[in-house]
């Protein structure tokens, strides 16, 4: 008898138990919504007062996932933290995956002016390191296209230029001679005729 007093007050309890649970975790979602609001709230103010670092400080604090713009701002902090140090490549590569869904049209026009200048400066940035390239493949095409050789006669009788027996084989005579032949054979060639 007693084991089915005790049932019966476990199971009148049971839903008391219930109610407080759902209760608790009502509580807690409430206070996640709370605490997210506020520090999207204190990170866009940072964001406007370009502390991008703090921002993202309290973007990541969020409890709530994907709150709101919460990755999208994160990246605009990177975008914007690219683009004051000059790193234009990396501002612009992050600039393609901005997208926001709950920003007023006041930060819509900020955000729509900072891609603008990031893909200008982009721009200028590719056309001015195409013309690095273009320079430099025509000073290289130029520079191996004037090399002139420089080739002497060799003959038995005459005496050696080279001081070709100073060298230890054909290889070091030729590293210190490289311009003056065609070739490393024509140097091994010199070399083996006036040692």
């Amino acid at each position: 008898m007693t084991k089915n007093l005790v049932s019966k007050r476990i199971f009148m309890l049971l839903p008391l138990i219930i109610i407080m649970l759902l209760g608790f975790s009502l509580g807690c979602s409430k206070y996640k919504a709370h605490k997210s609001k506020v520090l999207y709230e204190e990170a866009e103010i940072l964001i406007d007062e370009k502390e991008y670092m703090l921002a993202v400080e309290k973007l990541k604090a969020i409890p709530l996932y994907n709150y709101k713009d919460t990755d999208a701002l994160i990246l605009l902090c990177d975008v914007n933290r690219y683009y004051i140090i000059g790193d234009i490549k990396n501002a612009f590569i992050r600039l393609s995956d901005l997208t926001f869904n709950h920003q007023d049209k006041e930060h819509l026009a900020k955000i729509d002016v900072l891609k603008e200048n990031v893909k200008k400066e982009y721009d200028e940035f590719v056309a001015k390191e195409k013309e690095l390239l273009r320079k430099t493949l025509q000073d290289n095409a130029s520079t191996t296209s004037n090399h002139q050789y420089k080739i002497k006669p060799h003959t038995t009788g005459e005496k050696d230029p080279y001081n070709a027996s100073d060298y230890r084989d054909a290889e070091d005579f030729y590293e210190y001679h490289y311009d003056e032949f065609a070739d490393y054979y024509d140097a091994e060639n010199y070399y083996e005729e006036n040692r």
